[in-house]
């Protein structure tokens, strides 16, 4: 097998690896809530990896010369989620200048993709883990929103938006695999 099949099934499988170190966070943070050791730990290690995959997949995606502007918005909106949460986890310092750069560029998204499925028609399932994603998308800011405002239910707002991003993500893997598989 050649170097750029392996490069090439290593980024067709990210989604699916950043669902699995989204279901580690998960999994640390109820470590966290339930006062267990190695919360911390197991957050640090996740988000660092997801931090990780998604900065080389984005140099990836900038490398190329035909890039789309909807993937480019969609691979800063991943590195800044994933800045506030590390940030989050060990810093503790107001984010209001990132998360209003988050916020500016997720609607940016929106209204891009939602013009893109109006143009092409694109079939609702193919679009579903999309949906979804964008709605996990959603609670992470409202996350950090109320932690930036010290109100609570902030923790509950994470747990659901990491939850909704994870199946987001394996929605889209397993239709891109199937969709892959019968061209």
């Amino acid at each position: 097998m050649s170097q750029n099949m392996k490069r090439a099934r290593l980024f067709e499988s990210k989604d699916l690896i950043i669902a699995i170190l989204i279901a580690i966070i998960i999994i640390g943070t109820i470590f966290k809530i339930q006062h267990w050791p190695f919360e911390r730990e197991l957050n640090f290690i996740s988000i660092i990896s997801i931090g990780l995959i998604s900065f080389f997949t984005g140099l990836n995606h900038f490398l190329t010369s035909n890039r789309s502007n909807l993937d480019s918005i969609g691979h800063l909106i991943v590195l800044l989620l994933t800045s506030i949460q590390l940030n989050k986890l060990i810093l503790f310092t107001k984010m209001i200048g990132l998360s209003n750069l988050l916020f500016l560029l997720t609607l940016i998204w929106i209204l891009i993709s939602t013009i893109f499925l109006i143009r092409r028609k694109i079939k609702l399932q193919i679009a579903k883990g999309q949906i979804i994603i964008l709605s996990g998308i959603g609670c992470l800011i409202g996350e950090i929103v109320l932690r930036t405002k010290h109100l609570p239910m902030a923790g509950i707002l994470s747990i659901l938006g990491l939850l909704l991003i994870m199946i987001g993500l394996i929605i889209r893997f397993s239709t891109e695999k199937h969709t892959t598989k019968t061209k």
